[in-house]
């Protein structure tokens, strides 16, 4: 739940309502409404959140909190986050209001439509640049994360069997992506829906409500999620790819499960601790334990130099491929990470002087990544202005450099991706953010320290996406219960 993962937030929306005539045509009426969520991790209570909608006069207020402290031995393990969003008729968007606070730093974010498509945002923040602005188009019909239910609903998509493609944008980092929601089934839930205390002043449950509702699934950067949503668009429960369970339950048992816990107060700490870690040696093996019970993504988390082995996430020093792959490379499984349309000019230029003639995709791609290290020096992230920004200075951090790379590399017909995980430096993981390119297969590529292939140091947990903390603490609380430190030789 919440911006980070798609699952994230949702709604308890029982009738919809206020707003002009022809907004109301396609919409029923709906009172203020607040539904409470608490988030596990291997048994344990990591998280609270909670979800207000309002009816206003030009339709409907959608508010999202949420507060997750993820025990991981990673920087940054807490973080809050928070949206405020306006809907019309038939869950067209107007504007928004996104946050994120905690060991990352404040920052906000603030988004209009123009007419149908276009949207303008702006970001704000100690580190972020000023004036940072980008206009962006996206598809009519877009939503944000906790609308994503109550469009289904609405659009009588809850029955089994049903896919539908939904365009759903991400209010804290501002990516669009097109998920294909399939529903699979059906069944009964039990939810608390009002707690009392108990003679030792606990709170217990004090009345359930059963209510039926429709397993729905979907991909996001390469790893699955499940939500389970009644026929108003309520989230009953979801799971996200890497064990975090939200369930929903009255506000005290939810706050009174993780008040206990809560780490106060919340300090800023470096969004990158260990700048360049260690290389590791040739024979290294890593090895990262997942929690208990955890069924996870084996294509998220099985790829170069990476497997799935039972409950364990085991990564290899890889070798380099050996010459005579020529670029361009053209493998049409392969042609959606060549990039779309035509490349920025300044970016291919630089591409070709990094390269210095050469043509083996190998090399090339060693070579991009060491312009990549000597020439973007560390620096706060470039937020809203992405890749012109981090042009126009030279400093970025890892995901920055990332994307850098992947489209110069693109730029000169070597197939590229940005993934995300943990890289273990200094004793302990810390999110990070590298790239894959596609020579006779996929390889690490790491940007930042300019690595290729990337050391067994790097276990990757997600797909086209990047080290955004608000991205990922949700994603690797799965594997909290059981992390441990990894062997230096096998």
């Amino acid at each position: 739940m919440g911006a980070w993962l798609v699952a994230l937030g949702w709604l308890m929306l029982r009738e919809y309502g206020g707003g002009a005539p022809e907004e109301q045509a396609s919409a029923t009426t709906i009172p203020p409404a607040a539904t409470f969520y608490a988030v596990f991790a291997g048994g344990q209570q990591v998280g609270l959140a909670s979800l207000t909608t309002d009816t206003i006069a030009r339709g409907i207020r959608v508010s999202f909190r949420g507060d997750v402290d993820v025990p991981l031995p990673v920087v940054p393990r807490r973080i809050l986050t928070g949206t405020d969003a306006e809907y019309a008729g038939e869950f067209r968007l107007r504007e928004f209001v996104s946050f994120t606070s905690g060991e990352v730093g404040q920052a906000s974010l603030q988004g209009r439509l123009i007419g149908d498509t276009l949207l303008v945002a702006t970001r704000r923040g100690p580190q972020v640049f000023d004036a940072d602005t980008a206009e962006i188009r996206v598809p009519r019909g877009t939503v944000l994360p906790d609308a994503l239910p109550l469009k289904l609903a609405a659009a009588g998509a809850l029955e089994s069997g049903r896919r539908t493609e939904v365009p759903v944008l991400d209010p804290h980092v501002l990516v669009l992506r097109r998920l294909t929601v399939t529903v699979t089934a059906e069944s009964l839930f039990v939810v608390v829906d009002s707690a009392a205390q108990d003679s030792a002043g606990a709170w217990q449950p004090a009345h359930t409500d059963t209510v039926r509702a429709w397993r729905a699934e979907w991909a996001d950067r390469g790893l699955p999620v499940i939500a389970w949503i009644d026929r108003q668009g309520t989230v009953v429960q979801t799971t996200t790819p890497l064990g975090l369970a939200w369930r929903e339950t009255a506000f005290e048992l939810a706050n009174s499960g993780y008040v206990r816990r809560r780490p106060n107060p919340v300090r800023t700490a470096p969004l990158e601790l260990v700048a360049r870690p260690a290389a590791a040696p040739p024979s290294l093996t890593r090895e990262l334990t997942l929690g208990e019970g955890l069924i996870p993504p084996a294509a998220s988390l099985s790829g170069p130099g990476q497997s799935l082995e039972g409950a364990s996430v085991v990564r290899r020093t890889e070798s380099l491929p050996e010459a005579g792959v020529q670029l361009p490379i053209r493998d049409s499984f392969v042609a959606a990470y060549l990039g779309e349309g035509r490349p920025d000019p300044h970016v291919t230029q630089l591409a070709r002087l990094a390269l210095r003639g050469t043509r083996d995709a190998s090399e090339a791609a060693r070579r991009l990544a060491a312009w990549v290290s000597g020439n973007i020096a560390p620096g706060a992230p470039s937020a809203l202005m992405g890749l012109q920004r981090t042009l126009e200075t030279r400093r970025g951090d890892s995901s920055d450099r990332a994307v850098m790379f992947v489209v110069m590399a693109q730029s000169i017909g070597l197939p590229a991706r940005p993934v995300a995980g943990l890289v273990y430096a200094g004793g302990r993981f810390q999110y990070r953010a590298w790239a894959e390119v596609y020579i006779d297969r996929w390889l690490a590529a790491d940007p930042t320290l300019g690595q290729v292939p990337a050391d067994a140091n790097h276990i990757r947990l997600v797909i086209d996406g990047l080290a955004r903390p608000a991205e990922l603490v949700s994603l690797v609380g799965a594997v909290r219960p059981r992390l441990a430190v990894p062997q230096e030789q096998r």
